[in-house]
C-alpha cells in the first residue's frame, strides 16, 4: 500500500511497510503508487484544511486584540477589565455610572465594527492586526462626572 500524509506543510509519501500506527490523515493510495491526479486531491484536501486552521488561527488572534485593547483601556481607568466596568452601569456613583456608559459604549461600537469587517469581502479586509485595529472606533476620554 501506498500512504500519503501531511503534516504542518511537510507531506509524506511511503509504501508498505507503513509505520505503525498509520499516521492520522494518512490516505491509502492503494496498491500502486498514487497517480498525480490522486495526489493532487489529496493535496487539495490538506490545503482546504491548512487554509480553514490559518483563517480560524487569525480570527481568534485579532479577537484576543481587540479584547486586550478594551481591557487596557479599562485598567488605564481604574477597573480590572472591560468586564468589571460594564458592572458599574447601574452604580449610584455618578462617576463610576458614566465611565461604565462610556467604556460599554466604546466596547458595543468596536464589536459592531470587528462584525461589520468581517463582512466583508476578504479582498477588502485589513492584511494585519493592527490595520484591523486602526479601523475601529476611537477609545473615548474619561468622563468628568
Amino acid at each position: 500500500m501506498t500512504y500519503v500524509a501531511s503534516n504542518n506543510g511537510i507531506t509524506v509519501a511511503w509504501v508498505d511497510p507503513a509505520p505503525s500506527p498509520v499516521p492520522t490523515g494518512a490516505v491509502d493510495m492503494g496498491a500502486e503508487y498514487p497517480t498525480s491526479a490522486q495526489l493532487s486531491a489529496v493535496f487539495a484536501g490538506y490545503a482546504a484544511a491548512v487554509q480553514a486552521q490559518v483563517e480560524a488561527q487569525l480570527v481568534a488572534e485579532a479577537a484576543n486584540a481587540v479584547a486586550t485593547m478594551l481591557d487596557t483601556l479599562a485598567r488605564a481607568w481604574g477597573y480590572t477589565d472591560i468586564t468589571s466596568a460594564a458592572t458599574y452601569t447601574n452604580s449610584t456613583v455618578a462617576q463610576f455610572k458614566a465611565e461604565a456608559a462610556a467604556l460599554t459604549g466604546w466596547r458595543d461600537a468596536v464589536w459592531a465594527a470587528v462584525g461589520a469587517i468581517q463582512g466583508e469581502p476578504v479582498a477588502s479586509q485589513p492584511t494585519s492586526i493592527a490595520g484591523l485595529l486602526a479601523l475601529l472606533p476611537v477609545a473615548p476620554n474619561k468622563p468628568v462626572a
